[in-house]
């Protein structure tokens, strides 16, 4: 069933980026009340939120900026002017790559310096951001493509045309994978050959996607929001019900966790039999969710703050 293209890009914006991580590498201690619960103030429009590069980086969609904090401070260590609404962003070595929404850029920035250190001009309506297999991926829902940058050189080295309004990336189990959220799909794309070499169907208006605990794993605004699909079969083995809609999506510290946006509340899934294992009222409106040194990371748009879990 297709939808208007505005409704979907108002969804698909509204938040984030995916961060994967492996059950064993950065487990979380999460203890089931408010007390592993820490909140830190950020910008006017938190829009999403990424761990790694030398720490916690968040968007402030709305000043135009990206935010960084070290992991064990309260306070922000560099604020980074990055253009027009950075509405996604991803980790990549010493390098966090920032989408530019409002300037058609890809940004990219690192610890410590106050000016972005690379940019490319990609044009369109850039919707998420992922890194894996030495390059940088990003959607575009007008031009209906993947695009792929090399981060070495700053460039663009291929446009992948995929139809379908894709909007969510992630990278994994030898494959990136993209939601299409007028085709109901989620399509995985060698990366070698840089085809689609499957279409998985999911539910209605697929939009945020991780890949980790061996799954690929799916958020839709219709049906039973969180769908998990093996990377062997190609098909969708657990489909999990979570309340309301989902914001983001995320994969670390044994388990998955999901915002939703309407409900200010943070669940995290047992990915093994996809039960809810925790539930999280954190600050209002969370709208992304990444997971990294001890913790899981949440921005809360309306709230305006940075939730810390663990």
């Amino acid at each position: 069933m297709l939808i208007g293209s505005a409704a979907i890009v108002a969804a698909a914006l509204a938040a984030v980026t995916v961060f994967v991580s492996s059950r064993g590498t950065d487990e979380v201690e999460v203890v089931p009340d408010d007390a592993a619960i820490a909140t830190y103030p950020l910008g006017p429009r938190p829009a999403s939120v990424a761990v790694g590069a030398g720490g916690v980086w968040a968007t402030d969609a709305e000043g135009g900026k990206v935010l960084r904090f070290d992991t064990g401070a309260t306070e922000v260590r560099d604020r980074i002017d990055v253009g027009s609404e950075p509405l996604a962003l991803a980790v990549d070595g010493d390098r966090v790559w920032v989408v530019a929404h409002g300037d058609g850029r890809l940004v990219a920035v690192e610890k410590g310096k106050r000016e972005p250190v690379a940019s490319v001009e990609l044009g369109g309506d850039l919707a998420r951001v992922a890194t894996g297999d030495g390059a940088v991926w990003v959607t575009d829902t007008s031009g209906e493509a993947l695009v792929r940058v090399d981060p070495k050189a700053a460039e663009v080295t291929d446009v992948i045309d995929l139809g379908g309004f894709p909007v969510g990336i992630a990278v994994g189990e030898d494959a990136a994978w993209v939601t299409l959220a007028e085709a109901d799909a989620v399509v995985r794309i060698d990366l070698e050959t840089l085809s689609v070499t499957d279409t998985i169907e999911v539910a209605t208006i697929p939009t945020r996607i991780a890949v980790g605990e061996g799954a690929v794993w799916v958020t839709t605004e219709g049906g039973p929001r969180v769908s998990r699909i093996d990377p062997e079969t190609m098909e969708v083995v657990t489909r999990i019900r979570v309340e309301g809609v989902p914001t983001d999506i995320a994969v670390g510290g044994g388990g998955v966790w999901v915002t939703h946006g309407s409900t200010d509340r943070v669940s995290r899934l047992d990915p093994d039999s996809g039960e809810v294992l925790d539930e999280f009222v954190v600050g209002a409106d969370p709208v992304g969710v990444s997971v990294g040194g001890g913790a899981a990371w949440v921005a809360d748009r309306d709230g305006r703050s940075l939730t810390r879990i663990g």
